[in-house]
This record gives structure tokens, sequence and C-alpha cells, in this order.
């Protein structure tokens, strides 16, 4: 059975991050992701219960390029936060670029990676900004604990 959450905010709640892993990271960014990707574990759980009890084995994730979440410290804060039977939940990231809009020309405009144009190269008209703000569960993929089949949420 399949369900989609659109839209959905989680919290970020504080926390304390400890690792001995001796990667340089910053510990303002991942104590950001750490928050999400637990709040993210709290809910699917809670959407794996409705069901009955199973094992997470993967989650969907819509990550917007103007959401201020960084992909990749976020895989990292989930293996950190998911363990038990979930330890081996895979967390899948659907990046959402933003996209630059002439309401003019009615064109979307390309741009380099991590730069933004104000106006359009064609007409001088300021350009809109579409897009890109998601944080969006889109599926839940887990194993019942009495079935032996995959069942999604």
């Amino acid at each position: 059975m399949g369900s989609e959450l659109k839209n959905s905010i989680f919290g970020c709640p504080r926390i304390e991050f400890l690792s001995s892993d001796p990667v340089k990271v910053d510990p303002v960014k991942v104590m950001h992701e750490m928050g999400i990707a637990m709040s993210l574990y709290r809910t699917c759980r809670k959407e794996v219960e409705k069901y009955g009890s199973g094992r997470l084995q993967k989650i969907r994730l819509a990550v917007g390029e103007l959401s201020a979440i960084d992909p990749e410290l976020l895989r990292f804060a989930w293996e950190a936060t998911v363990d038990g039977p979930d330890s081996k939940c895979e967390l899948e990231i659907d990046w959402k670029p933003a996209v630059q809009q002439c309401p003019k020309c009615e064109e979307i405009k390309p741009r380099p990676d991590n730069s933004w144009l104000m106006i359009c190269p064609e007409c001088g008209s300021p350009l809109r900004v579409e897009g890109g703000y998601e944080l969006d569960l889109l599926q839940i993929t887990y194993l019942s604990d009495s079935e032996s089949g995959e069942t999604a949420s």
C-alpha cells in the first residue's frame, strides 16, 4: 500500500552528537541534519506502527536545493540515527534543484551551479526562482514482521 506525505516539515530538536570518526565535518551543519534525521526516523517508525510492527528497508525523501539541507550530511546523520532492526535502512534522496524563470520570456534560464542570475540575459526582466524548497517524505518501504513480503506505506 503506498502513501505520500507532501510538504512534511520536520522539527529540529537540539541534541548532543559525539563521533569518534576522524572525518572533519562542520558540527553546526551536522547538528541541523542530525535533528532532521532523528525527526524523520521517528515519523517513519510511527507510520510503520500504524500497520503493525516491521523493519524499515528504504526511505525516499525529496530535498530541495534551497532547503538548507546538505544531502551527504543528512545521509551521515541518518546512518548515525537508525539502529536496531532498522540499521540497514537505506535513505534515498531525490534532489530537487531550484530553477530561474523569466516571466516575460517565459523560459527557464540556465545558470552555473551555486550561482544565481538576477536579471534575464535576453530581456533584462527580474528572474523568478521556482522550486528547490522541498523537504518531502515520499515513500516508506518496510518489511512487516507478520509477512515475509515487502510492504510500502
